[in-house]
């Protein structure tokens, strides 16, 4: 092996050593945080900085659209989505959001939740589309749409009127 390929895969050892020795997994079905939007201050974790939604009994870890161009991005494209992670999707405020599956590779399932953290409208194993498709749109306004696997409202028991938890992190203030 030449010396340009040792310092790499060196490295990457390393970090690799670094993730998996530092208690980054979790022993149970707890979310990491030290806030809660929801219920306040909560256990701490090292990967306290990152959101999730509880819903159901069940922790999603999601990564977050809140603009307009990651709005319309969305999942669109990607291969898959691994179990226990989603997309949420934060609009400035409540309405009713359409939908569509245009450019995805999989099915999802799409829940949406308003300003109170409940759960008011779901559409299961949404398909994907190409060409003409099919825009699902909820009969209540939402503040927040949840992405996920297809078959996870079904799995988690998920119906409308259930209270879903959201912790986002937080960010300081420029001025602090």
């Amino acid at each position: 092996m030449s010396r340009s390929y040792i310092w790499p895969a060196l490295v990457a050892a390393i970090f690799t050593a670094i993730i998996f020795n530092t208690g980054l997994e979790m022993d149970d079905n707890r979310p990491a945080t030290t806030l809660n939007t929801t219920y306040g201050a909560t256990t701490h974790h090292p990967m306290a900085e990152h959101p999730w939604v509880r819903l159901g009994g069940e922790v999603v870890y999601v990564e977050i659209a809140d603009d307009p161009v990651e709005r319309g991005r969305g999942l669109s494209g990607r291969g898959r989505l691994s179990d226990g992670w989603g997309m949420i999707f934060i609009f400035e405020k409540p309405g009713r959001y359409s939908f569509w599956m245009y450019g995805m590779l999989f099915p999802l399932d799409i829940i949406w939740i308003d300003e109170n953290g409940v759960v008011v409208y779901i559409v299961e194993n949404a398909q994907p589309c190409d060409g003409v498709c099919e825009s699902y749109v909820p009969d209540i306004d939402a503040l927040y749409v949840l992405e996920v696997r297809a078959g996870f409202a079904e799995d988690a028991g998920i119906a409308k009127g259930d209270l879903v938890e959201i912790s986002l992190p937080t960010q300081p203030s420029p001025a602090q």
